[in-house]
């Protein structure tokens, strides 16, 4: 698995289409912004040898930059561009399905999004600087 971390200032998205593998949406939320503050905003690449042993080393390096970035949002979006050796769809969204219950029994108090499998999505963020702010986890 490999998370690219942005902390951001605000970070936008709004749901414009579906790809063949998208999850079912309420149709409502197509062309809906959906908005955060001072989040974390994650891509996530998840490879096909991936398994719940990857979803704990993530869960506990993503706890880490939620503490030293001080964030109470995450945002996590499925990103297959990222990896060499991508997994299905059904196990990529297995595998986001974990990490996301993952980092809300570990950091209680967080609040944790999951961006809609499977559907292209315009975005708009302002990134901030710092040392925690910009992270590339390779689990």
């Amino acid at each position: 698995m490999l998370i690219f971390s942005l902390q951001c200032r605000t970070f936008e998205f709004v749901v414009k289409s579906p790809t063949p593998v998208a999850v079912e949406l309420d149709p409502e939320k197509i062309n809906l912004p959906v908005s955060y503050d001072n989040c974390l905003f994650l891509l996530v690449a998840v490879e096909a040898e991936d398994t719940t042993k990857q979803v704990a080393r993530a869960a506990k390096a993503l706890g880490k930059a939620v503490r030293n970035t001080g964030v109470k949002q995450l945002v996590i979006n499925g990103f297959a561009g990222l990896s060499k050796l991508p997994a299905d769809s059904t196990h990529s969204q297995t595998i986001l399905s974990g990490l996301h219950s993952r980092l809300i029994e570990r950091e209680p108090g967080l609040h944790v999004d999951t961006m809609p499998f499977g559907w292209r999505k315009e975005w708009t963020l302002d990134v901030v600087s710092g040392v925690w702010a910009q992270r590339c986890i390779h689990v």
